[in-house]
């Protein structure tokens, strides 16, 4: 029934390009066996990944607002959660992550969650670039992943707006 999603998950893996996964999907759509992320992507190339995460969640806004009845008011609001494994080795990503972070669901803007994992500190001014506020930007490392994850999963799940996400800043 394509009425009775709740929200909806796009979902990219990116090196030296953006390999889509999933588009505009339900959660029971997502299969988890095509989630392998072996490293095996080339460089860390951010600024095509920050374009597709706001080309597909612009296809899935627009796809939820055809649902007869939809209300944005009470809706979940969107959240990009951003991960990368280190450096961008690619072209000035302030542009396409400025545009990402201006997108806006029932009124406010959207909330970007940027996470290095594993990544070194000097490199940790792009992640807070790209999160939509400093508190949403942190570097975790690889064993904590799945930990982070979560705890932005139970933030979202529990009803919590944007506001109430705080990322580890370790």
């Amino acid at each position: 029934n394509s009425q009775g999603f709740r929200f909806l998950i796009n979902l990219a893996k990116f090196g030296t390009e953006t390999i889509e996964i999933v588009r505009a999907a339900t959660p029971e759509d997502v299969t988890l066996d095509r989630l392998q992320f072996d490293g095996s992507s080339g460089g860390t190339e951010m600024m095509h990944a920050l374009i597709w995460a706001r080309e597909t969640l612009s296809e899935a806004m627009a796809r939820c607002q055809q649902i007869p009845g939809y209300n944005e008011e009470r809706a979940p609001a969107p959240l990009v959660v951003f991960l990368s494994d280190g450096a961008n080795q690619g072209p000035d990503i302030r542009e396409a992550a400025d545009a990402l972070k201006a997108m806006t669901f029932a009124g406010a803007n959207i909330a970007v969650v940027a996470a290095g994992i594993g990544m070194e500190p000097k490199d940790f001014s792009i992640m807070e670039r790209i999160a939509s506020r400093s508190s949403l930007a942190a570097n975790i490392q690889p064993e904590e992943l799945a930990q982070f994850l979560a705890t932005v999963g139970a933030t979202v799940l529990a009803g919590g707006g944007p506001e109430t996400i705080t990322a580890s800043r370790s």
